[in-house]
């Protein structure tokens, strides 16, 4: 999809299409991807990962097939569709994007960075920064309500590293140290070791920027809070961040996961906190697709509200009865491992 706004410069000048053929006017714009996707253009690879015949979807995207009525359809980087929607192809869902529930799309480019609001009906349309196109009707509607169409807030690209949280963990493990022997007389299991090692992607990245494999460690004790306790050691070196996607179990992979392995080595992934922040703030019973989703998501719109919101849903959930009972409570990154291994 092109990039929009348009820059100042090009508002002069014809665009490009592949192989010269002049784009002259938004129709042009509209049919020339829409017939990209729809593999008019002799040679032209549309990059990503084919999830079947003629759908095709970019780096830590989210889209399930039984979202596509009718192909082709390519979906770009870092963007997400809820499995409620109906995508009518040709459709071209640019990066950045947030397609939400039971939105039907038919016919249309939905421009980078660019959120569709739920129940949405769009035809033969370009959308995008708060606005409908209607190319063959030559029309523009401006849309002002944020719930309808917005832009995408970007900061996916910022650090998975966060020295504030290191700094927040530190202090967290001091608090914590009279609680390490009671974890440590608690812990068992049926081979006699207190600890359960298991290796996952965290956030330290290599010479090449493939995620680096943390040691994540628990008590094997059934009290939540006392269980997490070891993962702090992992926050603290910035492996992982307090809150953040569950971090992927190396050489294990479902779902999205497993597709963005095939096309990257499953190196990549929002990232990963010691403590889920979809499991902190969706229902028990979340599907696992929409955690995903809301991961994706979160890391996109990281701010500093949304942490402060996730610390204090966090202390409330300390002094809560399920954090200190034996039954097991959704919300950390082990146990989230767990319900996905």
């Amino acid at each position: 999809a092109v990039a929009w706004p348009l820059a100042q410069e090009a508002s002069g000048t014809s665009l490009e299409a592949h192989k010269g053929n002049p784009l002259a006017s938004l129709e042009d714009i509209w049919q020339a991807n829409l017939d990209a996707v729809a593999g008019a253009f002799h040679g032209l690879v549309i990059p990503g990962l084919s999830k079947q015949s003629g759908v095709v979807v970019g780096r830590l995207s989210y889209l399930e097939t039984s979202s596509v009525v009718e192909p082709p359809v390519h979906v770009g980087d870092h963007s997400s569709v809820h499995r409620s929607c109906g995508l009518y192809g040709p459709v071209v869902i640019g990066n950045n994007c947030f397609i939400d529930r039971e939105t039907q799309i038919s016919n249309s480019v939905i421009l980078p960075g660019t959120y569709i609001g739920a129940g949405l009906d769009v035809q033969d349309a370009i959308v995008g920064e708060g606005q409908l196109i209607k190319p063959l009707e030559s029309l523009v509607l401006q849309v002002d309500d944020p719930l309808w169409v917005a832009p995408m807030e970007q900061g996916y690209a910022a650090s998975d590293r966060s020295l504030i949280d290191r700094l927040l963990a530190l202090v967290l493990l001091l608090l914590s140290a009279p609680l390490w022997p009671v974890a440590a007389l608690l812990s068992r299991s049926g081979d006699g070791r207190a600890l359960r090692h298991q290796p996952v992607l965290g956030n330290r990245r290599g010479v090449r920027g493939q995620r680096l494999e943390v040691d994540l460690r628990h008590w094997m004790t059934a009290v939540p809070v006392l269980r997490q306790l070891p993962g702090l050691l992992a926050v603290c070196s910035g492996d992982l961040r307090m809150f953040g996607a569950a971090p992927r179990p190396v050489g294990e992979a479902t779902g999205l996961a497993a597709e963005l392995a095939a096309l990257q080595g499953a190196t990549e992934q929002p990232p990963a906190g010691l403590i889920s922040a979809a499991r902190l703030q969706l229902p028990a019973d979340a599907p696992p697709e929409e955690v995903e989703l809301f991961e994706i998501v979160f890391a996109a719109e990281r701010s500093a509200r949304k942490e402060l919101q996730c610390w204090w849903l966090a202390f409330k959930g300390l002094f809560s009865g399920r954090a200190w009972s034996s039954a097991p409570r959704a919300g950390t990154a082990s146990e989230t491992q767990q319900e996905r291994g």
